[in-house]
């Protein structure tokens, strides 16, 4: 039995880091907020640093104060296109 909530036992219980990039770009928004130190030390373990880079990107993208219009800021959505394409780009080339 761990501290973790469900959800994260699922990305704990991940071997690959394709299975950890599928159930980053399934996770509710809300786990890159609430949960963001775990999951930073769940993939930290797992040496899967573009993941955590995709983290720390949605966790911005979250807390970034919205432009006057309500969207948000090109620079963020810049840096969350980009961690998540590197994200994807560490699924193919695992075991390379």
């Amino acid at each position: 039995m761990t501290d973790l909530l469900p959800i994260l036992e699922e990305l704990a219980d991940c071997t690959t880091n394709a299975e950890r990039v599928d159930w980053l770009l399934r996770a509710p928004p809300y786990v890159f907020h609430r949960e963001h130190m775990a999951l930073r030390r769940i993939l930290h373990e797992r040496r899967h640093h573009a993941a955590i880079a995709y983290v720390e990107a949605k966790l911005a993208e979250q807390m970034h104060t919205r432009m006057a219009d309500g969207s948000i800021a090109i620079t963020i959505r810049t840096a969350v296109h980009i961690a998540e394409t590197d994200l994807k780009i560490s699924a193919r080339q695992e075991g390379t």
